[in-house]
């Protein structure tokens, strides 16, 4: 679990003066606001699995009651061996934000189309995705588990693809 500590950072993001850096920065980004529940479940997780690894809390305990909320327990327990085996197969950092922070960072991006990927059956595709982040002999274990999560949330109908992602055309 140590190990887990050092790889896996919370990202601070500092602010610049120039307003166009932080345009081009945030247009790339995905908004919490824009992700389904479930999306914004996982998000909420990893960023509060790391708070709690922080504060020296066991991390599922620390997510129990959101599950519990959301008709989804285990889900916590899954995302803790998500999230522990990114950190120790972890090639570099992995950029997780701060709680507070509206938008997206481009690994949590990946690791929720990765999600995605799965709700679509893409296996392949979500542990190719992986390996960028991570030893590729450990991303399908990775993608086990995370379609084990992924079918809790989808139980409990919290989708991973949101529908204000579509409009209606006249």
């Amino acid at each position: 679990m140590t190990k887990s500590i050092t790889r896996v950072k919370i990202q601070k993001i500092t602010t610049s003066n120039s307003e166009s850096n932080v345009d081009a920065a945030t247009q790339s980004e995905l908004s919490m606001d824009s992700l389904s529940r479930g999306g914004q479940l996982f998000i909420w997780s990893l960023r509060h699995w790391l708070v709690a690894i922080r504060l020296k809390q066991t991390p599922p305990l620390a997510l129990r009651d959101a599950y519990v909320a959301a008709d989804c327990s285990e889900g916590e327990i899954l995302i803790d061996e998500i999230m522990s085996l990114i950190g120790v197969a972890s090639k570099r950092h992995i950029e997780i934000r701060c709680c507070c922070k509206k938008r997206l960072s481009n690994d949590e991006t990946l690791l929720l189309s990765c999600l995605r990927l799965l709700q679509a059956g893409e296996v392949d595709k979500a542990a190719t995705a992986l390996d960028t982040l991570m030893v590729p002999a450990l991303s399908r274990a990775v993608c086990r588990i995370a379609d084990q999560y992924r079918c809790l949330l989808m139980n409990a109908g919290l989708s991973l693809t949101s529908s204000r992602q579509f409009t209606v055309v006249s």
